[in-house]
């Protein structure tokens, strides 16, 4: 088998504002989980405690409740990629 290097350059994206939104509150959840210890079991599975608690904190929460929530994340939205979508 012969290996070839290939490099290529793309231009990146920013994320839509409902990316931004749901990303930013999985960040804010995560952060609160950061001593938590332990793993749960699902399905069968080890999984650490604070990927359940993170999934409990932001599940069934739709982007357009969290921009209503948090106007202040839609103004972050717009200061750092210029607009909104």
């Amino acid at each position: 088998m012969e290996l070839e290097k290939i490099i290529y350059f793309r231009e990146k994206k920013p994320p839509t504002l409902k990316q931004f939104v749901i990303r930013k509150a999985i960040g804010e959840s995560a952060s609160k989980t950061k001593n938590v210890k332990g793993k749960d079991m699902i399905s069968g599975h080890p999984v650490p405690k604070s990927a359940t608690i993170i999934s409990e904190n932001v599940r069934g929460k739709t982007a357009e409740e969290l921009i209503k929530e948090h106007p202040e994340w839609v103004e972050e939205y717009k200061k750092k990629y210029g607009g909104e979508e």
